[in-house]
């Protein structure tokens, strides 16, 4: 009975000392990189037009990283909408925070 309970014991002091660890981990995964004022936007592209053309400047514009904001302008509301979500969900892995569109 006695060797079952010291058993008992160690395993359950390593449980909780895994636990403790995974916690600090945790912690050290949840801490902000950066505590400053947010940075203001310093420049904004404009791409009038989201054809092939166009869309293949956005997203070179987004891969080297040349601009705080990007725009989008087209008429047709339906394409450009839809090539917005296409770059805000991609830019999830850029530096660029804000991708907006309008007509």
């Amino acid at each position: 009975m006695l060797i079952t309970c010291w058993y008992l014991y160690i395993s359950v002091r390593s449980i909780a000392k895994q636990y403790l660890n995974m916690a600090s981990i945790l912690q050290k995964l949840i801490t902000p990189l950066f505590s400053g004022p947010p940075e203001l936007p310093r420049n904004k592209v404009t791409v009038v037009g989201v054809g092939q053309v166009g869309m293949a400047c956005a997203v070179s514009i987004l891969l080297r990283e040349l601009t705080d904001e990007l725009a989008l302008v087209d008429v047709m509301e339906d394409k450009l909408k839809g090539e917005m979500m296409d770059l805000q969900h991609g830019s999830l892995f850029l530096k660029t925070p804000k991708i907006v569109a309008d007509t």
